[in-house]
């Protein structure tokens, strides 16, 4: 029995949906996304914000991002 390859839109899919919950996992307080995602079905807007978080996140602990800010 052959097994088909996954789709384009169903990697898309997946891998929104994993951005989705990567990010909200790393940062609780943007929960909202994964809401969001639940009710409307959009992968792709929530994908971007939460991986906009993860890479501030990762800035923070590598301290690239305090580095960056003004002393005070």
């Amino acid at each position: 029995m052959k097994m088909s390859a996954e789709t384009p839109d169903a990697a898309e899919s997946r891998a929104g949906i994993h951005a989705t919950v990567i990010g909200t996992s790393l940062e609780p307080e943007f929960s909202f996304l994964n809401t969001y995602l639940n009710q409307t079905g959009d992968f792709k807007s929530p994908a971007k914000a939460a991986t906009a978080v993860k890479t501030a996140v990762e800035e923070e602990k590598s301290g690239a991002t305090a580095r960056s800010m003004p002393p005070g």
